[in-house]
């Protein structure tokens, strides 16, 4: 699930990242729905925090134990522990939503980029 999860985040955020060709403007591309409009900045903040960066608050952690067993003297077992907190499963059919609509806008600002890619035409 955190592999799904974290395919989400970044792969929306992505739009609105630093980028060689163009980077979407946040602000302009939020939702005017409340609801769709807050997930919009939960995800693209999970991606930066959570995600594609490990920041200290980011709600992930992980942790690397090393036992003796004691029936094998001389061994180390690595025991690891992760946690994260999940995207909450509730918000799930707003995200479908979220990202059926910024499609259509997606696919709308991409054309105006190829257009201004291709310039101007032979006179």
């Amino acid at each position: 699930m955190l592999a799904l999860e974290t395919a989400i985040a970044v792969c929306y955020a992505r739009a609105f990242t630093q980028s060689k060709l163009h980077r979407l403007d946040l602000a302009k591309y939020e939702p005017t729905d409340p609801q769709l409009a807050d997930l919009h900045r939960t995800l693209y903040q999970l991606r930066n925090e959570v995600y594609a960066h490990t920041d200290k608050h980011g709600g992930r952690s992980a942790s690397l134990a090393v036992q003796t067993p004691v029936e094998l003297p001389g061994t180390v077992n690595f025991v690891r522990h992760d946690e994260w907190l999940p995207l909450p499963r509730e918000a799930l059919p707003a995200a479908l939503e979220l990202f059926s609509t910024q499609r259509e806008r997606f696919h709308e600002e991409a054309g105006k980029i190829q257009l201004w890619l291709d310039g101007p035409g032979p006179e």
